[in-house]
């Protein structure tokens, strides 16, 4: 029996963190994620605007590719770079001292208080670069590996 890929496991965990997040961002009302945006105070308010209509289609894309494996190297790459610029949000709130309570990371559902989101956006970005680094694994079981077979 084969064991099961540890790389396949956090692939489709990081994917399904991104669909269910950038699902409940477009769920709501744009309004409700440009607010948390806007909490941070690091965008101008036209690019606030820009962050709060695309990052959740961003999110939500990345994460159906990377369950996939579809355009595997691209997507994670992708969403490498979108928790490189989360982590920066979150720590420069949290040095900054921002009055807020929680990271708006998930929408409205779901919430954590920042110091949590910053450790766990983190682990997931060091996860996110072993699955870039070890990418013959991460593509196991993918759309990928398929589409390159049919070629």
């Amino acid at each position: 029996m084969k064991a099961i890929n540890v790389y396949i496991l956090i692939r489709v965990f990081i994917g399904g963190l991104f669909i269910v997040s950038g699902f409940n961002k477009i769920v709501n009302p744009v309004e409700n994620f440009q607010y948390i945006v806007e909490t941070y105070d690091i965008f101008p308010d036209v690019l606030e605007v820009v962050i709060a209509r695309v990052v959740p289609w961003l999110e939500l894309v990345f994460g159906i590719f990377c369950v996939l494996g579809l355009w595997l190297t691209w997507s994670l790459r992708g969403i490498f770079c979108l928790f490189v610029g989360f982590i920066i949000i979150l720590s420069q709130a949290i040095v900054r001292k921002l009055p807020i309570d929680e990271c708006g990371c998930f929408g409205e559902g779901l919430s954590f208080p920042m110091p949590v989101m910053l450790l766990i956006d983190t682990t997931m970005l060091t996860l996110t670069f072993l699955m870039i680094r070890n990418m013959q694994r991460t593509r196991q079981l993918s759309l990928d590996n398929v589409l390159d077979e049919k070629q």
